[in-house]
C-alpha cells in the first residue's frame, strides 16, 4: 500500500464523524463512526464505517476543521452581538424604573 493510500481513510476524512461514549472523566472515541457525505449517504444507507479504509469521496479532515472554526467564530460573534443588545435592554429598563 502506498503512503498516500495509507493516509486516506475514513478516520481522517472531513466527512467522517467519530462516535463517542460518555465516561466519568469525559468523552472517549469508540473506534467507529459514520459518514455525513450526502453523495455517499444516497448510495449507502446508515452504515458504520471501518476507519482504516477510504472511499472515492475522501477529503482531508483539515478542511472540515478550518470550516468548523470559521463557523464557530461567526456564531460566537453573532451571539456576542445579541448579548450586547440584551444587556442594553436591561440597562434601559433599569434606568427607567
Amino acid at each position: 500500500m502506498k503512503d498516500n493510500e495509507q493516509a486516506k481513510r475514513c478516520g481522517n476524512c472531513r466527512y467522517f464523524i467519530w462516535h463517542y461514549i460518555k465516561h466519568p472523566c469525559g468523552f472517549h472515541k469508540i473506534g467507529i463512526g459514520h459518514c455525513v457525505n450526502d453523495e455517499l449517504k444516497r448510495k449507502i444507507s446508515r452504515k458504520f464505517f471501518e476507519t482504516d479504509k477510504a472511499c472515492d469521496y475522501w477529503e482531508e479532515a483539515a478542511l472540515q476543521t478550518e470550516e468548523r472554526k470559521q463557523k464557530i467564530e461567526s456564531l460566537l460573534r453573532g451571539m456576542a452581538k445579541r448579548l450586547e443588545e440584551i444587556a442594553e435592554v436591561f440597562e434601559y429598563d433599569n434606568l427607567n424604573k
